[in-house]
């Protein structure tokens, strides 16, 4: 049994560690979509279809975020929370490198 639990407290050591490691990766593409956001919502003219779908979608990349780090972050209690925290944060950071590298595109044409 003793095998058992330090096998499980170091696979939440693991855990930990890696959604640690992912929100430093995803943090400043992160704020770099919110700050292209807010520079397309302060324009002066009336927006394009693109720039409202693009606000949209960083908009619901940011709510998931926000989702994800009351349900998990806090005190993820099971192993079974903790991968789930894991995956959900790795599906977050994949949106959000998708939005950026779209908004990357867009600005190169």
């Amino acid at each position: 049994m003793a095998c058992g639990t330090s096998r499980k407290a170091l696979e939440a050591e693991e855990l930990q560690e890696q959604i640690l490691i992912i929100q430093k990766v995803i943090k400043p593409d992160f704020e770099q979509l919110i700050q292209i956001k807010n520079s397309i919502n302060v324009q002066g003219r009336a927006l394009t279809s693109k720039e409202i779908d693009f606000v949209k979608q960083v908009e619901a990349i940011e709510s998931s975020y926000v989702f994800w780090k009351e349900k998990y972050l806090k005190n993820p209690k099971t192993l079974s929370q903790q991968r789930k925290s894991r995956d959900s944060l790795i599906g977050i950071k994949q949106k959000i490198e998708s939005t950026l590298q779209m908004a990357r595109t867009n600005e190169d044409k």
